[in-house]
Order: C-alpha cells, then structure tokens, then sequence
C-alpha cells in the first residue's frame, strides 16, 4: 500500500475484471477506509447478484431473464419484470442482495 497517504481518497475502477483483483488493487493503491468504486465490471466470476468478496453494490444493473435487477444506493434491490411492450413493471423490493433462483 502507498505509504504517503492523502485523507479523502477514493480508488475508482474501470473495468477491473473479476472481484479476485479487486482486494489486490485496495492493497496496491488504496487506504484505510478508502472507497472502491468499480464502474462498468463487465467480468464476473459467479452467476449470482454481485459479487462473493463482500463488497457493496451501490449502482446494479443485471439483465436476467424477462426482466432486470437494479440497486441506486441507499435503495433497496429491485426487481423488474419486462413486457412485451417494452414497458417495466416492479415485481419486488428486497432490502437485502436477493439470490437468482
């Protein structure tokens, strides 16, 4: 980790490939408490929601099939159905990460 550090930091991310780089990059670059933002992550190592690592979901979009999975932070999960019409429907909020089953 850096050894001079600056108060107020934040790491962001583009396209870091799968969350197994991401604790590498927190170690190699990052602070006590310094937020990690992962923008456009179009790699995943599991077919679930997210990640395994631990780390949250702020802003989530996942196609699923016949709709779509959406997080804004501090929202709750969202789970959209997607008509043939092209309009969306909300079918339920979680307040936590569900699990595709």
């Amino acid at each position: 980790a850096r050894k001079e550090g600056r108060n107020g930091e934040a790491m962001i991310c583009i396209n870091p490939g799968g969350e197994e780089t991401w604790s590498k990059l927190v170690s190699a670059h990052g602070q006590p408490n310094c937020p990690l933002v992962v923008l456009n992550n179009a790699y995943s190592t599991s077919y679930d929601l997210g990640n395994k690592k631990g780390f949250e979901e702020v802003y989530y979009l996942k196609r699923i099939s016949k709709g779509w999975v959406y997080r804004a932070f501090p929202g709750p999960w969202e789970a959209y159905l997607e008509k043939p019409d092209g309009t969306v429907e909300l079918l339920q909020s979680y307040k936590t990460k569900p699990t595709l089953r």
